[in-house]
């Protein structure tokens, strides 16, 4: 779990982004969130996120 907080902390620094465990606002966002499942569905990435995203996901 460390190495996924420090490559997300080192994405976001390199994006000019501050991000923190006690102050998540920028991926608490709807469009980060947006972006990660586009990513998901479009290119067929993010393996892990898939399966709990089906997991939860609520059809309409």
């Amino acid at each position: 779990m460390k190495y996924h907080f420090h490559y997300l902390h080192e994405l976001f620094r390199y994006k000019r982004i501050r991000y923190s465990k006690k102050k998540p606002d920028y991926v608490m966002s709807k469009a980060y969130f947006d972006g990660i499942v586009r990513r998901m569905t479009e290119k067929n990435q993010i393996k892990s996120f898939q399966e709990f995203y089906e997991y939860f996901k609520v059809e309409a």
